[in-house]
Order: structure tokens, then sequence, then C-alpha cells
């Protein structure tokens, strides 16, 4: 899928929008997993991430995985309102964008062993409680991603 399939899905300033609510819920509630997560979710999470380097090293696009991983670290701030927020605004919207950005950064930006290693550096703060820096590699990432968009659409 290029840009123009991107547009017919979720349309530019649509996936722009829902970028701007992730990078202030998703980074913190990186900031709060790290505090209030347990043990198991975030061994979920690390298989999440293996998952998505398995994908990834053959060739696969690591969308499921993607959404998996940003999913379950949001249920891991155990905040029930970013939840709600996450399942009834992002969601709806949120894979086919996610499947079609993954497919289109693959063939434009080449293997997305990046992004694996962001979730990775994201999730290693989060086991160690360094809640803050979390919250600012969530940012990066999520930025990463909304910089990459706006090329796409020709914006930058």
């Amino acid at each position: 899928m290029y840009a123009g399939d991107l547009e017919i899905h979720a349309g530019k300033q649509q996936i722009l929008n829902l970028l701007e609510l992730r990078k202030g819920l998703e980074s913190e509630a990186a900031y709060l997993a790290a505090i209030r997560s347990n043990q198991e979710e975030r061994e979920s999470l690390r298989q999440i991430i293996q998952a998505m380097f398995t994908a990834v090293s053959s060739g696969v696009y690591a969308s499921e995985e993607d959404y998996q991983f940003h999913a379950g670290l949001i249920h891991a701030s155990h905040n029930p309102a970013y939840g709600k927020v996450f399942d009834e605004i992002i969601k709806p919207n949120y894979y086919e964008v996610l499947k079609s950005g993954h497919q289109f950064f693959s063939k434009t930006f080449g293997p997305r062993l990046v992004v694996v290693q962001e979730h990775e550096r994201i999730l290693d703060l989060i086991d160690a409680r360094k809640a803050a820096e979390a919250r600012r590699a969530m940012w990066r990432h999520l930025d990463s991603v909304d910089i990459k968009m706006r090329k796409l659409f020709h914006l930058q």
C-alpha cells in the first residue's frame, strides 16, 4: 500500500490526529506501566517483542505484534480510563492504519528492525522501573512514526 491507500483507509488528518493522541496517551501509559505493571505483563510484552523480531527478520510486516505491544502496554498502565480511550477511540482506526503503515514503511525505509529495537528499549526501561525514561522513549518512538507519516504525506 502507498500514500493513496492510507488516505483511503483513514485520511491524512485522522491519522495525524490519532498519532497526537497516542503520543500523549501511550507515553504516559509507559510511565505508569513502569510503576504499576506486574512481572506477568512485562513477560507477555517481552514475548510480543520476540515474535515481532522473528516476523520482521523473516520479512513479515509484524503489524499484529506491533498492535499487541501497544495494546498490552496500555493495559499494563492499570488505568482503566486509558484502556477505554484506547479500545473505543484508537483501536477502531489503529489496526488498518498500522497495517498500511508497516507495509509502506517496510517498502520505503527497509526492514523494521529499528521499530523492534525501539519497543525493546521502552520495555527495558519499564522493567528497570525507570518511569520518566520509559515515557521519553515512547514519545521518541511515536515521534519517529509521526515524522515518517508526514514525509509519506509530503507535509515536510
